[in-house]
């Protein structure tokens, strides 16, 4: 039975499939975010992470940080192939 309420996103788990799309490294995160290798390997784990957070990761991904938050793999890549389209004209 539908009761019209979504589940919450799992955070962690979406900075995680982000970066991996991105082809980017928990060492790589961790370098460019100033933190160890163990604190990207707890974010990703985490359900809520802060908004400031998501604000830094998605200047570190360059993604919009919807993109994070709400994030569902086909529209994610319909929107990397557009940036990508856009930076090769």
């Amino acid at each position: 039975m539908n009761t019209g309420k979504q589940s919450a996103a799992h955070m962690g788990t979406n900075i995680k499939t982000v970066r991996e799309i991105l082809g980017i490294s928990r060492e790589l995160l961790a370098f460019e975010f100033h933190v160890s290798i163990a604190a990207i390997e707890k974010m990703e784990k985490r359900k809520i992470v802060s908004k400031q957070v998501i604000a830094k990761l998605s200047e570190i991904f360059q993604v919009e940080h919807d993109q994070i938050e709400a994030f569902e793999e086909s529209r994610f890549l319909v929107y990397i192939g557009r940036r990508w389209h856009k930076d090769k004209r």
